[in-house]
């Protein structure tokens, strides 16, 4: 057995393709390219985005309001960072995905749990999958 049998960082840095459905549950031909949580672009925004709600929970002085507010904000920008591509005309950018999860939370959750997905990522033989994206979703 050689140490290459554990090695993940490559695939969780290509991603895998998310098929998108719409909130009824019908399969479209839109897609996300999903980063593994595991990725170099999401453990950087993780850092980022902890080191922004600790100073942001610190200045807010217990406003409520204001921590869920970022917390809201920190997730969407994490979300994002697991995208590096899709099939929207626009271009795919860190704002532009932010944008379309704040308008659509519901994907944001299958992208969250989907990303997380190891068996879906690094099973051997594995290809471009749908899990956390089925008809059942919403």
């Amino acid at each position: 057995m050689t140490q290459a049998l554990f090695h993940t960082r490559d695939r969780a840095n290509e991603g895998k393709r998310l098929t998108l459905y719409t909130p009824d549950g019908k399969p479209t031909e839109h897609w996300l390219q999903v980063r593994h949580v595991w990725s170099d672009a999401f453990q950087d925004a993780n850092d980022a985005e902890v080191a922004l709600v600790q100073e942001a929970v610190l200045a807010a002085e217990g406003d409520k309001a204001k921590i869920a507010a970022v917390k809201r904000e920190a997730q969407l920008r994490l979300w994002a960072a697991l995208v590096s591509a899709w099939s929207f005309p626009e271009e795919c950018t860190a704002e532009s995905v932010a944008a379309f999860l704040r308008a659509a939370p519901q994907i944001g959750k299958v992208l969250d749990k989907f990303a997380a997905d190891s068996r879906a990522f690094f099973a051997q033989g594995s290809t471009s999958s749908t899990a956390g994206s089925s008809q059942s979703e919403p």
